[in-house]
């Protein structure tokens, strides 16, 4: 367990000092949220309308919503990601790069961006209707319920595959500039080339933003409380709350973007075979264990 969790506090300062380097970095990651918030806010309503029995509205209306509201989140998900591994790309590589640069870059990849957003939209509508088909399913039959629990544990492992095999679609796009299939073929081949049995366990950024969340949220709590926010609530519960809601989306926005270097890092490792600038060979090859 220590080995794990030196080599996860090791992956997050390489990758933090990527960032450390280039701060602009950080408002990719704040774009993308407050773009995405601003979709979820304009479909909501007429989402929700939908969802309503008895509203009138065919139920390929509502598919066609939610098609639109997967399309422009990963649209614009995808869109400052490819700005921010096109930057990231330029660092590793011991250049820099401003963000009007890369905004202009972004522009330049906007037809696979789009293209890759029709894609993403319509497996994310594809595996939501599988979803639908297995929870919607009340049936009381002992065989009924068994299949919905077959049906909801292969969509799970699809969801679970597609995560998987797409995980380099954007660095793909940016350094070689692939549409949406090609580019899910050569993720799925960096992958292969980095593949490793304790994927999960071995990147593991996650774990340390775990740990970030839990002890700053609790440590914002615990001060609230010693402040009385929450035994006097009023402007001091509220203060505390907005703290807390703020340090979550801080620090998701963080990690996010670590995440995004070390993808990029692994993509570049895994494609050229060489070492990006600030990493070394053996986190590398800890990270995702090579076949032989």
């Amino acid at each position: 367990m220590g080995n794990v969790f030196s080599r996860s506090w090791a992956l997050t300062k390489l990758s933090f000092s990527v960032i450390l380097d280039d701060k602009e970095l950080l408002v990719f990651p704040f774009l993308s949220a407050f773009f995405s918030l601003a979709v979820l806010a304009l479909f909501w309503l007429p989402l929700k309308v939908l969802f309503v029995p008895g509203t009138g509205h065919s139920s390929v209306t509502l598919w066609v919503g939610l098609f639109l509201l997967y399309f422009f989140l990963t649209l614009f998900s995808t869109f400052f990601s490819v700005c921010a591994v096109h930057i990231i790309k330029k660092r590793l590589e011991g250049g820099n790069e401003g963000l009007s640069e890369s905004f202009s870059f972004a522009f330049s990849r906007i037809n696979l961006i789009l293209s890759w957003s029709l894609v993403a939209a319509t497996v994310s509508v594809f595996l939501r209707l599988l979803e639908s088909l297995a929870g919607d399913r009340r049936n009381a039959n002992p065989i009924g319920f068994v299949l919905d629990i077959i049906l909801s544990l292969f969509v799970g492992g699809l969801k679970l595959t597609w995560s998987i095999v797409t995980l380099f679609v954007v660095p793909a796009m940016v350094y070689k500039g692939l549409g949406p299939f090609e580019a899910i073929a050569d993720s799925t081949q960096a992958i292969k080339k980095t593949w490793g049995e304790s994927l999960a366990r071995h990147y593991g950024l996650g774990l340390i933003q775990i740990l970030f969340l839990v002890f700053g949220a609790g440590f914002l709590f615990l001060l609230g409380l010693g402040l009385g926010a929450v035994t006097n609530p009023g402007a001091g519960g509220v203060a505390m709350i907005l703290a807390i809601a703020a340090y979550v989306i801080i620090i998701f926005a963080v990690f996010s973007l670590a995440n995004t270097v070390f993808n990029t890092a692994l993509y570049a490792y895994a494609a050229t075979g060489e070492i990006p600038k600030g990493f070394s060979q053996d986190i590398l090859d800890n990270a995702f264990k090579s076949k032989v």
